[in-house]
């Protein structure tokens, strides 16, 4: 089956823009300054950083368990924007390929 260029360029174009804000979500990681973390929210998740207690919480900030719960949102919504430009990209490929062979 042979797919013609004209109905598959805007499918494919958002699909790219899902990929590459996908990335981008994954290369970062805190959205607030007031604390740094190691890396990138894509490492944070596979090597999590240290958490304190819950006795050490109830009394000082922990960065380590704020890293690791913004790196959990952003892997979280990084595969949201992928499935959700995958699947409209699916759909509007198939409506502009059902229009073109009518």
């Amino acid at each position: 089956m042979r797919v013609d260029a004209r109905v598959a360029r805007g499918p494919l174009a958002l699909l790219a823009a899902g990929i590459t804000l996908s990335a981008l979500l994954l290369l970062t990681n805190h959205d607030d300054p007031s604390y740094s973390c190691r890396g990138s929210a894509i490492a944070d998740v596979v090597n999590p950083e240290p958490e304190g207690s819950a006795a050490f919480r109830r009394n000082f900030f922990d960065s380590g368990r704020q890293c690791n719960r913004d790196a959990r949102v952003h892997v979280a919504a990084a595969g949201t924007v992928l499935v959700m430009c995958t699947i409209g990209s699916h759909f509007w490929w198939r409506r502009r390929r059902n229009r073109r062979s009518n």
